[in-house]
């Protein structure tokens, strides 16, 4: 195997196609996949790539991975893990193709359907087709009733014309990826590519079962993943925190007012523990805005600071004759 992180102008020539993959921790999984991946893409008659990208996994991926003889295979392993997003970035970093696809490694996005949405892009001359599930069977009900308020709660925060159960399962051209990289700080690219407003469509396929293990994308990932679509795409939480703060301030004038009115007709004013109640009430939300408020700064923050979001301490590929 050899190390490369160099785009040169002939790889993109040559290269057609490239598919992205973040793994984490998925030894017992990753070979039968890209066997399952490879058998698809060989089928496609167009020059390909496939850049597996190992998200500081702690079990033996790498040493799995890295021994593939597959010479259109890369296999680029990250200093620690940053998550699934990060991830994706630092393989799209990589990608020489004149098309792009990302995709999970468990299984659960068939390879078969990038025949289709490239299919779809040619002939309908779309810059991105985004992989749509025809269905979550397959998941649990707290985990497909919590992604079913996932894409609700972000459309009407943000506005952004987000279809349920659109993913990381998509094509996007390379001239997408231009663009996409430009933008600075976290890029949760299923929000990213339609606020933007490429020209798209949609491609259905059936969710299959991992092909082994548990399934990494808990409740803590996607509270995260919740987190960030949020703060990087909608200002609404801010205008809910201002519209809280001037009903807040109408109602502690209105009190004011009370307290002044039975002061000066000489009543006593009776009930500290609704005072009380209503003190922590609104200390309570005082605090809440203040955390949102934080929120958004900590982003900024970090945007700033233009720190990487990962670093990629080795690429290797199998050697080309």
């Amino acid at each position: 195997m050899t190390q490369t992180h160099e785009k040169s102008p002939s790889d993109i020539s040559e290269c057609e196609l490239s598919v992205v993959i973040p793994v984490f921790n998925e030894e017992s999984v990753v070979l039968v996949f890209l066997d399952y991946l490879r058998r698809v893409l060989d089928l496609i008659e167009k020059p390909y790539e496939v850049i597996l990208v190992d998200d500081g996994s702690s079990d033996q991926t790498w040493d799995v991975v890295s021994r593939i003889s597959w010479a259109e295979l890369r296999v680029a392993k990250l200093a620690s893990n940053v998550g699934h997003q990060a991830a994706i970035d630092a393989g799209l970093s990589l990608a020489r193709g004149a098309w792009i696809v990302t995709m999970d490694g468990d299984g659960q996005h068939p390879p078969e359907a990038i025949p289709r949405m490239i299919q779809v892009a040619e002939s309908q001359g779309v810059d991105v087709v985004y992989g749509v599930r025809e269905s979550r069977d397959l998941d649990k009900t707290g985990k497909r009733l919590v992604a079913l308020a996932y894409y609700r709660v972000i459309r009407w925060l943000t506005n952004v014309p987000l279809t349920d159960s659109q993913a990381d399962y998509r094509l996007m051209s390379s001239r997408v990826l231009t663009e996409v990289e430009r933008v600075p700080g976290d890029r949760v690219l299923r929000l990213l590519l339609p606020a933007i407003g490429f020209e798209s469509a949609t491609v259905n396929y059936e969710s299959q079962p991992r092909i082994g293990g548990n399934g990494r994308f808990g409740l803590t990932r996607q509270i995260a993943l919740a987190t960030s679509s949020i703060l990087n795409f909608s200002s609404k939480p801010l205008k809910l925190v201002a519209g809280l703060g001037t009903l807040i301030s109408v109602a502690a004038l209105l009190w004011l007012a009370y307290v002044l009115v039975a002061f000066l007709s000489n009543k006593s004013i009776e009930g500290w523990a609704s005072v009380m109640a209503a003190v922590l009430f609104v200390g309570g939300l005082t605090l809440l805005s203040i955390s949102i408020i934080g929120s958004y700064i900590a982003r900024i923050h970090d945007i700033l600071k233009a720190r990487p979001r990962y670093f990629i301490d080795r690429v290797s590929e199998y050697p080309k004759d």
